[in-house]
């Protein structure tokens, strides 16, 4: 009974003396009481230690009488004290120093020597034979109880600066070491605690010059060499990978921890390097806890892409199983779920990620991931709807914005002066879009200021760092079935060529004089450990190839590339960059050039032929024949919509509704009048376009579909065919056919589908919601131009204009006309939004010259307008309601039935033309600053 009241009062006294030097009772920041107190608990521990070492040290064969708490709390309390950041002299300035060395001197070393004294006393007497290997006399025995419960705390004092205290804790750690072994043969158990408490240490205590220089390593290292020779070569053995291990554990975690790392990326492939560690030390909760620092990290950078990478590493942890469940994580914060909610929220994160960085293609697998849970799995079908929707949302985001392909570089090292993980390697480094090869290189030269930048030749292993860089390229692989089909939009295309680019090529030799059969390439292909995009933003190469590219495979390249290249040019004309225009001009007249050596047309001689008599067969081609004759039809209609687009006239300025009357009186007349061509290319577009139709005919043949209605059923008023069911209609359906240029990819509708669709809608009066469609280009252009070649008619008509609105000579002023009416379009397109029941009666009078029967040819053309709104029999039945207006002003329209009769209207004969739009075959663009193509194809 004595024993035990003795045993419960030194536990409470230690229980004080330990929560005293916590900071609990007394403040931390009272220096003198603090360093007082360490002192007192040292003379306490050596009074406490004395009567445990009499009267609480059972015999062997007592043990069971041990007090293991009570010893455990005496243990635990000693090594708070040595370890205290307030007797670590080293760290402090002077004045504090000589303060502490007076007031407590050297109580590490007593605190040293009473461990040493202790520990080893609750170990049992080794035999001789365990003296031999171990160069132990006490070891096991007790000692054993408290692996691993201490062996964090041991290992903390093995990194103190002080040298006898941290001899000591390697003694103790050795101890420890060899009794696990004893019992289990296994040493992981003290790997898996040593990596847990430098973990903490590091991140709640800075770093000394113990840690950096790894100290303890080598006394560890020196007490497990005698082991070799006395026998122990499986202990020798686990003891030398535990200590390498945890020396690697090292030196990730001051490269991480270290200020002296000024470059963020050396930071991030730091933690990566470490997290990778982690894992194969299957340390989750470390490992997630790095994780999702790195992510904060690229975050704050603003390279969301990668940070949503980093986050899929803790993803990867779990199982798309919702019986599973796993503990709750403290940072960061996760409740305790399954697996399935736990990697569903973090999914959210990471497409939220992928989101901001538009990183849409990882987004989409992400998605479609999830999408595959929900139907598959667990069956949450409200889930799948907005999954569903958030695909679509982004798949039109890649067919409507230009994302631009991010720019890679080619990086060596060479020199012995980069460390070994870096000397000799070559990466592959991914740039902003509008990063140019010298901004990448000052980049690197920061990461590396004591590199030079070479550009050729090689480097011997010398003693240096040289750096060599230079830009490369994905490889877009010409078997692609995106090659097999036409006018594929250019973003669509990058995003099915480049979306996650594993091969980079440059080219290093190009012939394209001579015969087109003797047109060749070389390239180098670079193969990356890792497909774009990376957490690192780079990537090692692991392989070179050199390849030879066949004629066929030259020709394709070089279309593809010159469609792309002049392409880029037209898009910054119409943006407005008329500097732009003359490159653009000189390209076209090369390309459509028949006589040229340099037009892309010549490639033509690579298809295969097969002439019988006068007529030409078609021949089955191959796929990269076919993707030959398909990147020709792309490159001619880009040619035709560059042409349409220097023939259209400039915008004009945009002038208030109140004061249009104003300005058309004053000294101003200009801003009224139709805006001129480009003057300085005007009579090279002429040119160009007769030089087109003749080098590219095999092109446009082939995209030009024919009319399913023969022309002479066709009205003599150029109407567009329109399927509607309205009573005044009735008598001038017009059966379905297809427009010339056909926004179709080889799908023609046939006389009979256009038949069967109106046998379906005869008998229907309603309301039809069929979309307002763009008038062919015969039935635009004036009767004199009609039965000329679409493109050669247009420009014509153009130069017909004499600029000022009026039509030329020889033709009438109500048949050709080439202005564009912006602002009466608009007006008029509100006008025709009447209800099918508003009236009945129709206006008999024509408004300034125009007939009586141009009234319903006005209102399709009025179908047009800028928002493309749906076409109704209720814009019919409010045309036929209409005001003419009078005296230039403009007249506004009524619902009512009791509207006074205009049909008398004087104006100049020729003063309203046609709404003749000769600029474009599809709709309006919303945008009055973009040029619109004259291929429908291309919208």
């Amino acid at each position: 009974m004595a024993e035990e009241d003795m045993s419960t009062i030194l536990e409470e006294m230690l229980h004080v003396h330990l929560s005293i030097l916590r900071g609990e009772a007394f403040p931390a920041q009272w220096l003198s009481v603090h360093i007082f107190h360490h002192k007192s608990t040292m003379r306490t521990l050596e009074y406490i230690a004395s009567i445990l070492l009499e009267y609480f040290l059972p015999e062997p064969e007592d043990a069971e009488n041990y007090n293991t708490e009570l010893w455990k709390i005496f243990f635990t309390t000693l090594l708070t004290l040595v370890g205290s950041d307030a007797l670590a002299l080293e760290t402090f300035p002077e004045q504090k120093r000589r303060a502490v060395w007076k007031i407590a001197g050297d109580v590490r070393e007593t605190g040293a020597e009473l461990l040493r004294q202790t520990w080893g006393a609750i170990g049992w007497e080794t035999s001789l034979e365990e003296q031999g290997k171990y160069n132990l006399k006490r070891m096991g025995g007790y000692q054993v109880q408290y692996v691993p419960g201490l062996v964090g705390p041991i290992v903390e004092l093995c990194l103190s600066v002080h040298e006898g205290l941290r001899r000591v804790a390697v003694e103790v750690l050795q101890t420890m070491i060899i009794s696990e072994w004893t019992l289990s043969e296994d040493l992981s158990v003290i790997q898996t605690e040593m990596i847990d408490c430098l973990d903490r240490l590091f991140k709640s205590k800075p770093l000394t010059e113990s840690v950096l220089q790894k100290l303890f390593i080598n006394d560890l290292q020196n007490l497990c060499d005698p082991l070799a020779s006395a026998g122990e070569e499986e202990l020798h053995n686990s003891l030398r990978e535990l200590i390498s291990t945890i020396d690697e554990f090292l030196d990730l975690l001051v490269a991480v921890h270290s200020t002296d790392n000024a470059g963020e990326a050396s930071q991030m492939i730091h933690r990566l390097r470490l997290m990778e560690f982690l894992r194969d030390m299957q340390k989750e909760e470390i490992f997630v806890r790095y994780v999702h620092q790195l992510a904060q990290l690229q975050a704050d950078a603003r390279n969301f892409t990668e940070a949503g990478l980093a986050l899929r590493l803790h993803a990867d942890l779990y199982e798309w199983d919702p019986t599973k469940i796993v503990t709750a994580l403290v940072d960061p914060d996760f409740p305790t779920q399954s697996q399935f909610d736990r990697k569903e929220r973090i999914y959210f994160d990471i497409i939220k990620h992928f989101e901001d960085g538009e990183a849409w293609s990882c987004a989409l697998s992400t998605y479609q991931e999830l999408q595959q849970q929900y139907q598959e799995n667990v069956y949450d079908f409200p889930k799948l709807a907005r999954t569903q929707r958030a695909i679509a949302t982004i798949y039109e985001k890649i067919s409507k914005t230009e994302k631009l392909v991010p720019k890679y570089f080619r990086v060596t090292y060479k020199g012995m002066g980069f460390p070994g993980s870096l000397r000799d390697k070559e990466f592959v480094f991914e740039g902003s879009p509008t990063e140019r090869t010298s901004a990448f290189t000052d980049r690197m030269q920061e990461q590396h200021p004591s590199a030079q930048i070479v550009t050729a030749g090689d480097v011997e292993d010398v003693e240096g760092q040289f750096l060599q860089i230079s830009a490369l390229s994905p490889h877009r692989d010409l078997d692609n079935h995106v090659f097999q089909r036409a006018r594929v939009p250019q973003n669509i295309r990058d995003y099915l060529l480049a979306a996650h680019p594993q091969l980079f090529s440059v080219t290093s030799k190009r012939n394209t004089s001579g015969p087109v059969n003797e047109h060749s390439a070389e390239k180098i292909i670079y193969a990356t450990a890792e497909a774009f995009p990376t957490i690192l933003r780079r990537s090692e190469i692991v392989a070179i190839d050199r390849v030879t590219l066949t004629p066929l495979q030259t020709a394709l390249e070089r279309i593809v590339r010159k469609t792309q290249e002049m392409s880029v040019v037209e898009k910054r004309v119409a943006d407005g960059e008329e500097d732009m225009a003359p490159l653009l001009v000189d390209a076209l007249n090369i390309s459509v050039n028949p006589n040229s050596d340099t037009s892309v047309a010549q490639y033509r001689e690579l298809l295969p032929t097969n002439i019988d008599g006068e007529e030409v067969e078609e021949v089955e081609l191959s796929p990269l024949e076919n993707a030959l004759k398909i990147a020709l039809i792309d490159h001619a209609v880009m040619i035709k919509r560059c042409l349409a687009m220097f023939a259209r006239p400039l915008p004009k300025p945009q002038v208030p509704r109140q004061n249009k009357e104003e300005l058309a009186q004053s000294s101003y007349p200009s801003i009224f009048s139709p805006p001129k061509l480009y003057p300085s290319i005007q009579g090279s577009i002429l040119k160009s376009n007769a030089d087109f139709e003749a080098t590219f005919a095999p092109e446009l043949a082939s995209f030009t579909f024919p009319q399913s209605q023969p022309q002479t059923q066709r009205e003599s008023t150029p109407t567009p065919s329109w399927a509607l069911s309205s009573p005044s209609l009735n008598g001038r359906r017009e059966s379905l056919r297809m427009l010339p240029q056909s926004n179709t990819n080889g799908t023609l509708a046939t006389q009979d589908t256009g038949n069967s669709l109106d046998s379906q809608r005869q008998g229907r009066n309603r309301l039809s919601f069929l979309k307002r469609a763009p008038p062919s280009l015969s039935e635009q252009l004036p009767n004199p131009l009609r039965s000329q070649p679409p493109d050669q008619a247009m420009v014509q008509a153009l130069a017909l204009s004499n600029g000022n609105g009026n039509s030329a000579k020889g033709l009438p002023a109500n048949e050709i006309s080439i202005e564009e009416s912006f602002e009466s379009n608009r007006s008029r397109s509100k006008e025709n939004r009447k209800s099918f029941f508003s009236g009945s009666s129709v206006t008999n009078g024509t408004g300034r010259g125009r007939e009586r029967d141009n009234t319903l040819e006005r209102v399709m053309n009025q179908a047009l307008s800028e928002d493309g709104e749906w076409l109704t029999s209720s814009d019919l039945t409010a045309a036929s309601n209409t005001r003419s207006r009078s005296g230039g002003a403009d007249s506004r329209r009524s619902t009512s039935s009791q509207r006074p009769d205009t049909s008398s209207v004087g104006s100049k004969v020729g003063s309203v033309r046609k709404r003749l739009s000769l600029l474009k075959l599809g709709k309006k663009s919303s945008k009055a600053n973009v040029l619109v193509s004259t291929v429908t194809e291309e919208d």
